[in-house]
């Protein structure tokens, strides 16, 4: 099997663990998806579109995320809602040797 193919199979894996952990509301697995030093924005359409930096939220550590899952299970009360995710092909913008850029 050539590398690329490899990566491919190995993301799509990847992208269907993490979906699978946020639709069964596993949000105490959800951390492990990430490195120590990662980084996790969530940026409104318009702004992503007009090439501006805010977002409502970003998390640069994995202590971040799990900050974030702590204040979502422990702190933050509404109404109950849920989420299915359908998860496309992998798609590699920026093959690199140490860090891949993709999308799904």
């Amino acid at each position: 099997m050539n590398a690329e193919l490899k990566l491919r199979l190995d993301l799509s894996d990847l992208y269907a663990s993490y979906s699978a952990c946020i639709d069964a509301r596993r949000f105490e697995e959800w951390p492990a998806f990430f490195t120590e030093d990662c980084r996790y924005r969530v940026v409104a359409r318009e702004n992503h579109e007009r090439n501006l930096p805010l977002g409502t939220m970003d998390l640069q550590t994995r202590g971040a995320l799990m900050d974030r899952v702590y204040a979502v299970q422990s702190t933050l009360f509404h109404a109950p809602y849920y989420q299915r995710h359908i998860v496309g092909p992998a798609h590699i913008i920026k093959p690199r040797r140490r860090r891949d850029i993709c999308r799904s």
